[in-house]
């Protein structure tokens, strides 16, 4: 699927994961029920959607954060360029870029998709704006403590360990996962 360009190849991606995962988590609600009313075509194209809509800005975000805060210090070469030459012996990670990172992604990052979340959603299944606001001051809180058991361990492997081009990847694979729950917290 390369098509050269890594938005929309991390976007197409992370659109067919969603779609496989609510697939799965469909699935799972049809075994658990034994019952196939349990078909949700519209959770299917929602989920989809959903993840064509956010993973651009979630992409971009992601670039924000590292062009602002590099994970690796860049060995000095001296005058060579004024200096920093990538991949070089002498590279180390960046502490306090990461950190600054790994608060940003976990505090206003995982607060925006959030919230993006539960509105689109709402407005996916066509619930008036005071609903959609219960739902959002109802279900905020318990998504994002229940968020907070995954996510914090994926960014930190990501931001430590997992080169720039991949994070999305592995951000992806996890979120395989992560939206099975939603699909099944959404049903």
């Amino acid at each position: 699927m390369a098509t050269g360009v890594p938005i929309l190849d991390t976007t197409l991606q992370a659109a067919l994961m969603s779609a496989a995962s609510n697939v799965v988590a469909q699935s799972l609600a049809i075994y658990q029920h034994k019952d196939f009313s349990a078909i949700d075509s519209a959770a299917f194209v929602y989920f989809t959607v959903f993840a064509l809509l956010s993973t651009p800005p979630n992409f971009l975000w992601q670039e924000w954060l590292e062009n602002s805060f590099p994970a690796i210090k860049k060995k000095n070469v001296g005058n060579l360029d004024k200096g920093l030459v990538p991949s070089q012996k002498g590279d180390r990670l960046s502490v306090s870029n990461t950190a600054i990172k790994f608060l940003l992604d976990q505090s206003l990052g995982a607060g925006v998709n959030t919230m993006l979340f539960i509105v689109v959603m709402g407005m996916f299944k066509g619930l008036e704006w005071a609903q959609i606001l219960d739902t959002l001051q109802r279900d905020f809180w318990q998504m994002i403590l229940a968020s907070y058991k995954v996510w914090p361990f994926v960014c930190l492997l990501n931001l430590v360990v997992v080169p720039f081009e991949y994070r999305m990847l592995v951000g992806n694979t996890v979120g395989f996962g992560w939206s099975v729950y939603l699909s099944l917290f959404q049903l």
